[in-house]
């Protein structure tokens, strides 16, 4: 880490070191695709302003479900969200730290759990240190349909969850009951989709982390983001942050597989046909602040205005 730059829990000021200025490299990423992230931006500026969220502050209140993780090598300040590609973000942080070899942590048996430990948060600098990073390091969130994002949540925590995430699925079968259950394919009772469904319609501030909403967990009307990466395009805008950071020539990004992503979108129907129009419109409304902001809607999976 550069001397300059504050470290955890530290309470260094400004005037006790000259200023630390990371220099990204935008000359080196396709015009198009700048283009199109600055589109990005001014649609998350403009619509915090009609949200009335956009806020003058200079200061951010963090908490533990705020998932900012800092690189502070290459000045990286990445907010993971669950289920849009965080496990490829949480293994690739790692590695551009220099706590992880690549080749180990590619292993698919590696899961977030082992990686945790080295992953630094935003929230444990010193106000001084927080403040630093968000005014010199480059800023990143992705995101993705939040209908795609809750059918991928509830095919991998609660219809088919590992061992080490049963928590949810058996809350919402004792909150439940019979109402919203159904059987997987080994006969044993799970939430049904309407379960997770009314569980996130009844829930306000106390969402499961992989179905919080993105302006919740990524503040995006309190943290000018550089750049917002979306799903949708994620090997391209993956690529182009390590191009800014000036690290593609030191690490390949391990990019997301595009047929899965596929396949999570295509099932979204599926998924969402199984709840009544009254519950779907209900469902879409706890997002629709994060459709707003980042260009989504439902009309285009079933001509329904949003």
């Amino acid at each position: 880490m550069h001397p300059n730059i504050p470290r955890i829990h530290s309470d260094l000021h400004s005037s006790e070191n000259k200023d630390y200025h990371l220099q990204f490299k935008w000359n080196g990423v396709d015009f198009s695709w700048k283009a199109e992230n600055d589109y990005r931006k001014r649609r998350v500026a403009k619509t915090c302003d009609k949200w009335g969220l956009t806020t003058k502050s200079q200061k951010l209140i963090l908490n533990p479900r705020n998932f900012f993780y800092v690189d502070d090598i290459h000045g990286l300040i990445l907010c993971v969200i669950p289920k849009v590609g965080s496990t490829s973000w949480h293994k690739s942080i790692v590695v551009l730290t220099h706590q992880w070899d690549r080749r180990e942590v590619m292993d698919p048996h590696v899961l977030y759990g082992q990686l945790y430990p080295d992953l630094i948060k935003l929230e444990k600098f010193s106000e001084y240190g927080i403040a630093y990073r968000l005014k010199h390091y480059l800023k990143v969130m992705f995101v993705r349909h939040p209908f795609e994002r809750i059918v991928s949540g509830y095919r991998d925590k609660l219809e088919d969850p590992n061992d080490g995430y049963r928590h949810l699925g058996k809350f919402l079968l004792k909150k439940y009951k019979e109402k919203y259950i159904t059987v997987d394919k080994n006969g044993t009772r799970i939430p049904s989709f309407g379960a997770l469904a009314q569980y996130i319609i009844e829930t306000d501030d106390d969402l499961d982390n992989h179905f919080r909403q993105y302006e919740k967990t990524c503040l995006p009307c309190q943290v000018q983001y550089d750049v917002i990466g979306k799903f949708e395009t994620f090997n391209e805008d993956a690529g182009n942050v390590l191009k800014l950071l000036q690290a593609d020539h030191e690490f390949s990004f391990p990019y997301s597989n595009p047929s899965s992503a596929v396949k999570t979108s295509t099932l979204v129907t599926k998924y969402v046909q199984t709840l009544t129009k009254h519950e779907r419109q209900n469902l879409w409304a706890k997002y629709e602040l994060d459709a707003d902001l980042f260009g989504y809607t439902l009309d285009k999976l079933f001509n329904e205005t949003s």
